[in-house]
């Protein structure tokens, strides 16, 4: 084996300031622009977060909200499970945006899609949150041995091309 990367990596074990839920737009998400942060990099900032577990996968939230398959929102929920068995994370994040391809949708205003992955979002959540409460992610975690508050705040966020919008 070759190293072709030199780079340290702080070996501790850490607690996740939360599991984010996030579409792999990288117009959303291009950290490889270095002329400013990413909308991500700029959010996490913002949130003061250090650490996170990051979940990017083709139209985020829609896997939760209005999945095509069944194996969609086991994946998310299965990652999220993850997140809390092994970072504690504190918070669940869900963020949509718009003009998502995953959706396929197009809108004829911006306060159209604002309201339709608002709804999204939504409807994410409580797919989360029914989660969090239930007997199987209690059950999972009691296999592995370990005792965790699955009580989490999760919260819901709509980016468009101006910026993030907090969804009450």
């Amino acid at each position: 084996m070759k190293k072709r990367i030199y780079h340290k990596v702080d070996s501790g074990h850490y607690h996740a300031d939360a599991c984010v839920i996030w579409c792999f737009d990288a117009r959303f998400d291009d950290r490889f622009n270095k002329k400013e942060l990413s909308l991500y990099e700029k959010f996490c900032k913002n949130h003061g977060f250090k650490k996170v577990d990051p979940v990017f996968i083709a139209g985020g939230v829609k896997a939760l909200a209005s999945p095509v398959d069944w194996w969609e929102t086991e994946f998310v929920l299965r990652q999220i499970a993850k997140s809390v068995l092994l970072h504690d994370a504190k918070m669940i994040v869900l963020k949509d945006h718009v003009e998502c391809g995953d959706y396929g949708r197009h809108f004829q205003s911006k306060s159209d899609a604002k309201k339709f992955y608002s709804n999204e979002l939504k409807k994410g959540k409580k797919t989360v949150v029914a989660f969090l409460k239930s007997k199987k992610l209690k059950k999972f975690l009691k296999e592995k041995g370990v005792k965790r508050n699955t009580n989490k705040p999760v919260h819901l966020y709509y980016a468009d091309f101006s910026g993030m919008h907090h969804i009450t």
